[in-house]
């Protein structure tokens, strides 16, 4: 029987990316996601680690920053830890095995145009590795742009 524990997730990064470099897996960065959902008439917000491996996360360290908007694929984790006070927290952590920019503040300043990396909006169904898209998709409402939820 085969296993699976993937999840997916569009949120706004709470902080810049922290990347790195390690010997045994090469470059790295962590990203902080906050998702807002609906439960009932209330709106919740979950934060979610996620952990970007090799040219992905030197696309997400380059181009991204806080409140930037973003789609992640990936692996599923739990990560248990003890808070300073003595007490269990749990965290979602996503091990991305896609990347893909949907609203980067660094863009909007020259109109989101990404010369010779922009991508036709039917292209962009998925991040082909690179995580450098134009935040444009096909897969949702028929307009050219990915629903929010």
């Amino acid at each position: 029987m085969a296993n699976l524990l993937r999840g997916a997730v569009i949120g706004r990064l709470t902080r810049d990316p922290h990347s790195g470099n390690d010997r045994e897996n090469g470059t790295y960065a962590l990203l902080s996601l906050a998702v807002n959902r609906k439960v009932g008439d209330n709106e919740e917000t979950e934060y979610v680690d996620i952990s970007v491996r090799g040219k992905q996360a030197e696309s997400c360290a380059e181009q991204l920053s806080k409140g930037d908007e973003i789609y992640v694929e990936g692996n599923l984790a739990l990560r248990e830890f003890e808070r300073n006070d003595k007490t269990l927290d749990k965290v979602i952590k996503i091990n991305a095995s896609t990347v893909q920019f949907l609203k980067v503040q660094k863009w909007d300043g020259d109109g989101g145009s990404r010369n010779s990396t922009q991508r036709e909006p039917e292209e962009t169904g998925r991040s082909r590795g690179n995580g450098r898209t134009n935040g444009r998709t096909s897969a949702a409402s028929g307009n050219g742009r990915r629903s929010r939820y």
